[in-house]
């Protein structure tokens, strides 16, 4: 499948649908009596935006924040703002003026190192799973990590960094687990779902602003997706990694309340037979070198001791 990059001048609308696909209604899911208690109803939608196509895949990745605020999960603007309005805001608060800040605005949010330490400390685990095969324990994680932070010649702040976060992670996903989001021993292998949720909030900016025309919303909203199919495959696995996320980025004493706040928009898009994520298959990249670019670089040998 061919990857979608940041506007290009020759994009047309037409070349942005060559690449939609055909979407078949996901199965009955398989979710917790926890998770489906929280499910709160229905979804809205608009019958004008996109439906079954990759744009709507696109969208879907936000629909969380469209179910929590009550607004429609498939449209391309924002709701309860003028286009003079967001102007002003991204103008004060992010210094975009024009398309073209509009445009590397979002390139940055796709490519740029969205989680930081957070997505270092979930990667570090996810190579050691896939090296070892297994799921490993917190203690076995935290260990690899300061014997490599060690070697590396990082100082004491890097260490107990990675013990706050790796201890913040296993308490967010124990939350998740008994809440029926994660089952068994399933953990979170990145945060970007958070990335992928917030690049469709800069494709709306564009949209509502007016600094990104037809063809540029199309191609962002096309590399959106494809950003979420590299690293996940299915509706379930990405809002794990959107909800942990979510916690993990808020201060530690509203991590809970955040949680909590979160779960029923996920448990009704998971449940709710008129739910994007029930009507849409997940947008599944199988080209992973882009990918396989931005994982651990380092020898796995040199993790632990």
């Amino acid at each position: 499948m061919d990857q979608h990059r940041i506007p290009g001048p020759g994009l047309t609308v037409s070349d942005a649908h060559e690449h939609d696909l055909a979407v078949r209604a996901a199965p009955e899911p398989t979710v917790s009596p926890a998770l489906a208690a929280l499910a709160r109803g229905s979804i809205r939608t608009d019958p004008d935006g996109p439906l079954y196509d990759s744009l709507a895949q696109a969208l879907a990745l936000d629909a969380p924040g469209s179910v929590d605020a009550g607004v429609e999960w498939n449209s391309p603007v924002l709701h309860g703002v003028s286009s003079y309005q967001l102007r002003v805001a991204l103008s004060k608060n992010l210094q975009i003026n024009s398309a073209g800040d509009w445009a590397g605005h979002l390139g940055t949010t796709l490519t740029g190192d969205h989680a930081g330490d957070l997505e270092t400390v979930l990667q570090f685990r996810a190579e050691l799973v896939r090296r070892d095969g297994r799921e490993v324990g917190r203690d076995q994680w935290v260990e690899a990590m300061h014997h490599w932070a060690e070697a590396s010649g990082m100082d004491p702040q890097a260490h107990r960094a990675m013990d706050e976060i790796s201890g913040a992670v296993v308490a967010v996903e124990d939350r998740l687990r008994s809440a029926g989001l994660l089952a068994g021993t399933e953990t979170v292998r990145t945060a970007a779902g958070v990335q992928a949720a917030d690049a469709i909030t800069v494709v709306r900016w564009g949209a509502q602003s007016g600094y990104a025309a037809r063809p540029a919303i199309v191609q962002g909203l096309l590399a959106v997706r494809d950003l979420a199919g590299r690293h996940f495959v299915s509706w379930r696995e990405f809002a794990a990694s959107q909800l942990a996320g979510r916690a993990l980025f808020t201060a530690p004493e509203q991590r809970d309340r955040c949680v909590d706040e979160l779960l029923p928009a996920v448990a009704t898009l998971l449940l709710v037979p008129e739910s994007p994520w029930r009507n849409l298959e997940f947008p599944i990249v199988t080209d992973f070198t882009e990918l396989n670019a931005g994982l651990w670089s380092g020898d796995p040998d040199d993790m632990e001791p």
